[in-house]
Protein backbone atom coordinates (compact mmCIF):
# COMPACT_ATOMS: atom_id res chain seq x y z
CA UNK A 1 0.00 0.00 0.00
CA UNK A 2 1.09 3.57 -0.75
CA UNK A 3 2.30 5.60 2.39
CA UNK A 4 0.64 8.83 1.42
CA UNK A 5 3.75 10.60 0.01
CA UNK A 6 1.67 10.19 -3.38
CA UNK A 7 -2.01 10.82 -2.28
CA UNK A 8 -3.00 10.39 -6.04
CA UNK A 9 -1.90 6.60 -6.17
CA UNK A 10 -3.27 5.74 -2.80
CA UNK A 11 -6.59 7.17 -4.02
CA UNK A 12 -6.54 5.43 -6.95
CA UNK A 13 -5.62 2.27 -5.14
CA UNK A 14 -9.08 2.26 -3.02
CA UNK A 15 -11.15 3.39 -5.56
CA UNK A 16 -10.55 0.11 -7.04
CA UNK A 17 -10.75 -1.97 -4.21
CA UNK A 18 -13.59 -0.13 -2.52
CA UNK A 19 -16.22 -2.84 -3.28
CA UNK A 20 -13.86 -6.03 -2.59
CA UNK A 21 -12.22 -4.20 1.11
CA UNK A 22 -15.87 -3.50 1.99
CA UNK A 23 -17.14 -7.03 1.29
CA UNK A 24 -14.02 -8.48 3.10
CA UNK A 25 -14.40 -6.27 6.25
CA UNK A 26 -18.34 -7.62 6.08
CA UNK A 27 -17.24 -11.27 6.12
CA UNK A 28 -14.46 -10.74 8.97
CA UNK A 29 -16.29 -9.45 11.29
CA UNK A 30 -14.31 -6.33 11.60
CA UNK A 31 -17.26 -4.17 11.97
CA UNK A 32 -18.42 -5.91 15.54
CA UNK A 33 -15.49 -6.55 16.15
CA UNK A 34 -14.46 -2.76 16.64
CA UNK A 35 -18.18 -2.15 18.52
CA UNK A 36 -16.68 -4.36 20.96
CA UNK A 37 -13.47 -3.05 21.29
CA UNK A 38 -15.05 1.00 21.48
CA UNK A 39 -17.56 -0.17 24.38
CA UNK A 40 -14.63 -1.55 26.12
CA UNK A 41 -13.03 1.64 26.24
CA UNK A 42 -14.53 4.38 28.89
CA UNK A 43 -14.90 7.04 26.72
CA UNK A 44 -17.11 10.20 28.17
CA UNK A 45 -19.32 11.32 25.15
CA UNK A 46 -22.54 12.88 25.81
CA UNK A 47 -25.50 13.61 23.19
CA UNK A 48 -23.66 17.23 21.63
CA UNK A 49 -20.50 14.82 21.14
CA UNK A 50 -19.41 15.42 17.38
CA UNK A 51 -16.55 12.92 16.44
CA UNK A 52 -14.61 12.21 13.41
CA UNK A 53 -14.03 8.55 11.35
CA UNK A 54 -10.43 10.02 9.72
CA UNK A 55 -9.90 7.22 7.09
CA UNK A 56 -12.80 6.19 7.25
CA UNK A 57 -12.94 3.91 4.23
CA UNK A 58 -16.07 2.17 3.13
CA UNK A 59 -17.74 3.92 6.76
CA UNK A 60 -17.50 0.37 8.92
CA UNK A 61 -15.87 1.91 11.84
CA UNK A 62 -18.14 4.86 11.79
CA UNK A 63 -21.20 2.39 12.01
CA UNK A 64 -19.72 0.50 14.16
CA UNK A 65 -18.96 3.32 16.40
CA UNK A 66 -22.81 3.88 16.47
CA UNK A 67 -23.18 -0.38 17.01
CA UNK A 68 -21.42 0.36 19.95
CA UNK A 69 -24.75 2.25 21.15
CA UNK A 70 -22.52 5.57 21.32
CA UNK A 71 -25.19 8.80 19.36
CA UNK A 72 -23.01 11.44 18.88
CA UNK A 73 -24.57 14.64 17.59
CA UNK A 74 -23.05 14.07 14.12
CA UNK A 75 -20.37 12.31 12.76
CA UNK A 76 -17.89 13.12 9.90
CA UNK A 77 -16.41 9.98 8.14
CA UNK A 78 -13.54 11.29 6.01
CA UNK A 79 -11.30 9.68 3.28
CA UNK A 80 -9.10 10.26 0.29
CA UNK A 81 -11.31 7.72 -2.06
CA UNK A 82 -14.01 8.66 -3.71
CA UNK A 83 -15.31 5.22 -4.08
CA UNK A 84 -15.42 4.68 -0.53
CA UNK A 85 -17.09 7.25 0.17
CA UNK A 86 -19.75 6.31 -2.28
CA UNK A 87 -19.81 2.65 -0.79
CA UNK A 88 -20.41 4.06 3.15
CA UNK A 89 -22.78 7.12 2.02
CA UNK A 90 -24.84 3.85 0.46
CA UNK A 91 -24.50 2.23 3.58
CA UNK A 92 -25.31 5.01 5.34
CA UNK A 93 -28.43 5.69 3.75
CA UNK A 94 -29.64 2.26 4.51
CA UNK A 95 -30.14 2.94 8.01
CA UNK A 96 -31.78 6.66 9.43
CA UNK A 97 -29.53 6.74 12.44
CA UNK A 98 -26.46 6.82 10.02
CA UNK A 99 -27.86 8.57 7.62
CA UNK A 100 -29.46 11.73 9.74
CA UNK A 101 -26.26 12.02 11.76
CA UNK A 102 -23.33 11.58 9.45
CA UNK A 103 -21.38 13.41 6.84
CA UNK A 104 -19.07 11.99 4.47
CA UNK A 105 -16.06 14.00 3.18
CA UNK A 106 -13.16 13.84 0.47
CA UNK A 107 -9.67 15.00 1.95
CA UNK A 108 -6.20 13.67 2.93
CA UNK A 109 -5.72 12.89 6.70
CA UNK A 110 -3.05 14.56 6.67
CA UNK A 111 -4.38 17.82 5.58
CA UNK A 112 -8.38 18.15 7.02
CA UNK A 113 -11.05 20.63 6.07
CA UNK A 114 -11.60 21.63 9.80
CA UNK A 115 -11.26 24.00 12.27
CA UNK A 116 -8.76 23.38 15.22
CA UNK A 117 -10.18 22.05 18.13
CA UNK A 118 -13.33 20.96 16.03
CA UNK A 119 -14.20 17.02 17.62
CA UNK A 120 -14.52 15.47 20.96
CA UNK A 121 -13.36 12.00 19.70
CA UNK A 122 -11.26 11.10 16.75
CA UNK A 123 -11.51 7.71 15.72
CA UNK A 124 -8.30 6.46 13.34
CA UNK A 125 -8.48 2.36 12.13
CA UNK A 126 -6.33 1.30 9.83
CA UNK A 127 -4.47 4.59 8.75
CA UNK A 128 -1.84 5.63 10.40
CA UNK A 129 0.28 2.85 9.23
CA UNK A 130 -0.05 4.07 5.96
CA UNK A 131 0.72 7.37 6.42
CA UNK A 132 3.70 9.58 7.93
CA UNK A 133 3.16 8.87 11.58
CA UNK A 134 4.23 12.36 13.43
CA UNK A 135 2.06 14.16 10.33
CA UNK A 136 -0.41 11.64 10.66
CA UNK A 137 -0.86 11.77 14.47
CA UNK A 138 -0.11 16.22 14.44
CA UNK A 139 -3.08 16.18 12.27
CA UNK A 140 -5.13 14.54 14.29
CA UNK A 141 -4.46 16.31 17.20
CA UNK A 142 -4.92 19.46 15.51
CA UNK A 143 -8.33 18.86 14.66
CA UNK A 144 -9.48 16.99 18.21
CA UNK A 145 -10.61 19.34 21.08
CA UNK A 146 -8.04 19.56 24.09
CA UNK A 147 -8.20 16.70 26.46
CA UNK A 148 -10.85 14.84 24.27
CA UNK A 149 -9.40 10.97 23.08
CA UNK A 150 -8.07 9.73 20.08
CA UNK A 151 -8.81 5.81 19.94
CA UNK A 152 -6.98 3.85 17.22
CA UNK A 153 -7.54 0.39 16.20
CA UNK A 154 -5.61 -1.67 13.32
Amino acid sequence: MPRNGHPAKTQGLYDRIADVQNLAMKLNGYRESVAKYLRSLNLDLGPDSLILDAGCGTGIVTMAFQDAGFQPRHSVALDLSFKSLEVAREQFTKRVEYADATTAVQSNVLSMPFADNTFDLVLMCGVLEYTPLDDGLAEAARVLKKGKPLVFCP
